[in-house]
Order: structure tokens, then C-alpha cells, then sequence
């Protein structure tokens, strides 16, 4: 009876370079496989199909690029394209707003905000007072039932004018209007301000004293006038 005899053997599979393959493009025998000396990854012949078109074999785990085509996306899992991370990225923070960062308002901001009613609000003008102002035409500003403020320039020799409170047309008319009449240097004269008020007969004066830089007055829209404003509050500095 013959000796038994143990030999020990090593298998070489092939390798070659991945530019190599590509432009040999060879069908491997079913079970082959085949290494990219350069690239580590290996692919298994299928007796059928080429090399380009054969895909590479994962060791538990994808090797090389994956197509995105080949991946399906469900509700968990979803590209995101570049323009959606920069949109993202340039959301404002969800820390609380403040005067110098933008934010999140906050809900006692909000609560203020819902409490306030819908206000007209008026640019300011550089434009320097004449004779007349006219709440009706000469101060423009939106419709709403709420607040105006309205800023308008007196030069330093004015001495007089007339404040026409004809209420504006409109179909919200502004309950309140405060007028800002704005002197930076102060006035070198006394200033006479005469006005119509709904319900009085003649015209009343206000008398502003020289040195005055802002008098502020306030018309009120009261119920039963409709063709004028009828109260006024007056304050200077």
C-alpha cells in the first residue's frame, strides 16, 4: 500500500491593472474571478458578460462608487440636493431674535404683535412746511383703523400756519394721526398754529414759543365726525 502524501499548493487568482481590464474588456468563465491589482476590488465572471459591465463583488460591504439609481429612497431616506443644504444652511437660527441677531420671535413678542391693531403708517419727509397742511391730501399713508406717525420739517423763520384736519377719504379712516413737526435748530420765532377742528365754529391757535425743536400733536377721529378730526393733544421740546 502506497504512502500517503500531503502536498501543500497556493492559488494565484489573476490580477491585472483596472485601466488594463477596461480596455481588454474580457468575459470571465463562470466563477472566475479576477483582481484589479491597483484598486484591490475583484469582480466574478458569469460565463456571459463583460468585464465593463460586470459589477464588483462587495466583501459584506459596497467597494468603488455606488449609482445613485441603484439605491432606493423611502420616507427615512432621502437625497438632499446642494441647493436644498444651502437653502437649510441660510435658515436663521431657532434661538430667540434679538436686536443684533436674527431668530425666532418669541411668544410674548408674539402675543404683543397679535394685540396691536392694523396701523397706516407715513414716511418721513424732508420737505419744509408751507402755509397749509392738509391731513386729508398732504400726508400720505396706508388704510387701517390704528396708529399714524408722520414727521415734516418747519424752517427756522416760520412764523405761522394753518393745519387743515379734514378727515381722508378712504374706507378705514385712521382713528388717530400724530403729527412730529421737527426743528433741529429751534425756532427763531414764536410759531402761531392754526387749526379746524370738527364741531367748532372758528379756528383755534396753538402757540409755539421761539426755541422750540419738535412739537408733536395728535388728532382723534370720535364718533358722530366724519367730516373732520376733533381732539388734539399738543406737547414741545
Amino acid at each position: 500500500m502506497a504512502a500517503k502524501m500531503t502536498i501543500q499548493t497556493r492559488t494565484q487568482l489573476p490580477v491585472y491593472t483596472a485601466e488594463a481590464l477596461a480596455a481588454k474588456n474580457p468575459v470571465l468563465l463562470k466563477g472566475e474571478i479576477v483582481y484589479e491589482s491597483d484598486t484591490g476590488r475583484h469582480k466574478l465572471g458569469d460565463g456571459t458578460t463583460a468585464w465593463n459591465a460586470l459589477s464588483y463583488v462587495g466583501g459584506g460591504n459596497f467597494e468603488g462608487p455606488v449609482s445613485a439609481s441603484n439605491i432606493t429612497q423611502d420616507a427615512n431616506h432621502r437625497f438632499v440636493s446642494d441647493a436644498e443644504k444651502t437653502t437649510w444652511n441660510g435658515k436663521a437660527s431657532t434661538a430667540v431674535a434679538t436686536r443684533s441677531a436674527n431668530g425666532l420671535m418669541s411668544a410674548a413678542d408674539k402675543k404683543k404683535l397679535d394685540v396691536i391693531p392694523t396701523q397706516g403708517l407715513i414716511s418721513s419727509s424732508t420737505m419744509t412746511l408751507g402755509s397749509t397742511l392738509k391731513l386729508s391730501s398732504n400726508v400720505s399713508y396706508l388704510e387701517g383703523r390704528g396708529y399714524v406717525s408722520y414727521i415734516r420739517e418747519i424752517g427756522r423763520t416760520q412764523t405761522s400756519f394753518a393745519i387743515d384736519s379734514t378727515i381722508p377719504a378712504g374706507s378705514a379712516p385712521l382713528q388717530i394721526i400724530e403729527l412730529v413737526l421737527r426743528c433741529i435748530a429751534g425756532l427763531e420765532n414764536n410759531l402761531t398754529i392754526s387749526l379746524l377742528l370738527a364741531g367748532d365754529a372758528a379756528n383755534s391757535s396753538i402757540a409755539i414759543p421761539k426755541g422750540s425743536k419738535l412739537i408733536t400733536l395728535s388728532f382723534m377721529m370720535l364718533n358722530g365726525h366724519i367730516d373732520k378730526y376733533s381732539c388734539y393733544r399738543v406737547s414741545v421740546i
